[in-house]
């Protein structure tokens, strides 16, 4: 089973995810709307390879990061190298290791 589809298979799933994500709290936030999603559709059900595939490329990760740098500085932050790496700061990555 690709990972798009275990994703889209079930809300606990999404849960699951999210837990294993371990995500700091502002992109937590962020992806907060993935319980809102209908199961099995567009756009949590995207798969990132295989035919019909919607990959991204530079273009599109240009756009998601102005929209990534835009609500980042609504809250007084910036996506810089230093708040990347909080997203993988050791302390994210053990709070999702041993839970």
């Amino acid at each position: 089973m690709a990972a798009s589809e275990w994703l889209a298979d079930s809300p606990d799933n999404r849960r699951q995810a999210l837990v294993w994500l371990a995500l700091p709290p502002y992109l937590d936030r962020s992806v907060s709307h993935l319980d809102d999603l209908p199961l099995g559709v567009a756009p949590i059900h995207q798969r990132l390879f295989g035919p019909g595939v919607l990959r991204p490329d530079v273009e599109a990760m240009g756009r998601i990061a102005e929209q990534l740098d835009r609500s980042l500085r609504r809250l007084d932050r910036a996506l810089d190298i230093p708040t990347l790496h909080e997203c993988y700061a050791p302390v994210h990555f053990d709070a999702a290791m041993h839970q």
